[in-house]
């Protein structure tokens, strides 16, 4: 305990001589404003671009969608006294239309590549994807044994002749099981998908290519979207389905 007391002292003291800058940021604020109490910033990454070391960012009420990096160390960032902060990646999705039984959409403005999720009720649903899950546990594959493979493709007699080229993904387990990899499929046809050749090394020993044997999914295409808890989203119509 002492330790730690001299050290916040140490600290405590040093800041009594650093200048220091209090900005502020609000829901109603502009990232054109100076950030003052009066004229806050809109954004939380706003503050945290312009502050320096010493620095303190009080957040006013209100949920705030995005992700923040501070440009300098030693910032400090805060809830205003009473109020409730909340800091999310996540968005509410509105306006749905249906377009088919179970089926339906809504306009997006985001795309955040493969980072992208989609929450319902807390629960994080499933890419759609094939063949589809019967659960939402992560760690139950509920994949398929490659019938064969090579270093560019992999063949399965059930892989439906749907347009995987088109953003599709394949996701592969090696036979080892030692790692795994995602590759974008080029082209496809019925029972077979293709992608780029795989490198010749990698950081675990050998090539892991499906010609060996494996397990794999593919995913990403709306003509997968046809299971209970599947979502896809279409960047170019800014629209999740």
């Amino acid at each position: 305990m002492k330790v730690v007391v001299g050290f916040i002292g140490i600290m405590l003291g040093w800041a009594c001589f650093a200048p220091a800058e209090e900005f502020h940021v609000a829901k109603t604020g502009l990232d054109t404003n100076p950030g003052t109490e009066t004229l806050p910033f809109l954004t939380i990454q706003k503050a945290a671009t312009v502050m320096g070391g010493g620095d303190v960012c009080v957040v006013h009420e209100g949920t705030y969608g995005e992700r923040v990096r501070p440009a300098s160390s030693w910032t400090t960032f805060v809830s205003a006294p009473g109020d409730t902060v909340v800091v999310t990646g996540y968005q509410s999705v509105t306006n749905w239309t249906e377009i088919s039984r179970y089926l339906y959409w809504a306009p997006v403005t985001w795309d955040l590549g493969d980072e992208n999720h989609v929450l319902y009720d807390d629960q994080m649903m499933i890419l759609a994807r094939w063949p589809n899950k019967t659960n939402f546990d992560p760690f139950d594959l509920e994949a398929y044994k490659s019938s064969s493979g090579t270093t560019s493709s992999i063949s399965h007699p059930g892989i439906p002749d749907w347009a995987w080229g088109s953003g599709g993904v394949v996701w592969y387990l090696g036979k080892s099981r030692w790692t795994s990899w995602r590759r974008p499929i080029t082209s496809a046809s019925s029972g077979i998908v293709h992608f780029n050749t795989l490198p010749s090394s990698w950081d675990y020993a050998g090539q892991h290519s499906p010609a060996k044997g494996g397990e794999f999914y593919l995913s990403n295409i709306r003509e997968a979207l046809d299971s209970e808890g599947e979502w896809y989203l279409d960047a170019a119509e800014q629209r999740v389905y």
